[in-house]
């Protein structure tokens, strides 16, 4: 047991500790001439005190499927928070004092925050490529209405030209040509954000 990296304890069948080995004894520092006798539930302050490790334990004890990656995530006093892996497999006593239970208990929180970090990063490349989708979207759509506007702009300020100052279609001319102005603005902003760094020109 001493020479695993992990923490390794072996409770009996009142869930007190048999043996630990010293990863064990290190992480939860406590010394190993100490903990024989020791209630695991009780032990740092509570920290294995989980209901539903509690049932896990007297399944196993029984003669049940091993644990296999439980985990528990909790806040050590004299680390911080904490995820812990727990496996759990009954074991036969030489001893005749009943079935005993090994546990191995792996910190992985380094683990679980890489995983996360990785989550953060696929989430933002995600966001980065569908703005980059709608970009392509709005330029390709601000440069349909582009082709549109430039015939429209470019006849209306012809007509302009063309009619006297006092002609009835003068001012329906100007509107257009107005209206022409304001959506060639739109289209504009439209480059932008499609991150073009275009204007309409006319």
């Amino acid at each position: 047991l001493d020479s695993a990296r992990i923490s390794m304890v072996v409770l009996d069948a009142n869930s007190r500790i048999r043996i630990a080995n010293r990863t064990f004894a290190t992480n939860f520092q406590v010394a190993t001439e100490n903990l024989p006798g020791v209630a695991f539930l009780e032990l740092a302050g509570g920290l294995w005190n989980v209901p539903q490790l509690h049932e896990l334990l007297d399944r196993v004890r029984a003669g049940g499927d091993p644990i296999e990656g439980f985990e528990i995530g909790r806040d050590l006093p004299t680390v911080g928070a904490r995820v812990l892996h727990v496996n759990a497999r009954r074991v036969a006593s030489e001893d005749g004092a009943g079935p005993l239970v090994l546990l191995s208990i792996d910190d992985v929180t380094e683990e679980r925050h890489a995983e996360r970090a990785r989550h953060e990063l696929d989430l933002a490349v995600f966001r980065a490529q569908k703005l980059e989708s709608l970009g392509r979207l709005a330029g390709g759509v601000a440069h349909d209405l582009n082709n549109l506007l430039t015939p429209i702009l470019g006849n209306a300020e012809l007509g302009l030209s063309l009619v006297p100052t006092d002609s009835p279609v003068a001012p329906v001319l100007s509107e257009v040509s107005a209206a022409a102005g304001k959506a060639a603005a739109l289209i504009g902003q439209l480059l932008t954000f499609a991150g073009k760094g275009q204007r309409f020109t006319g």
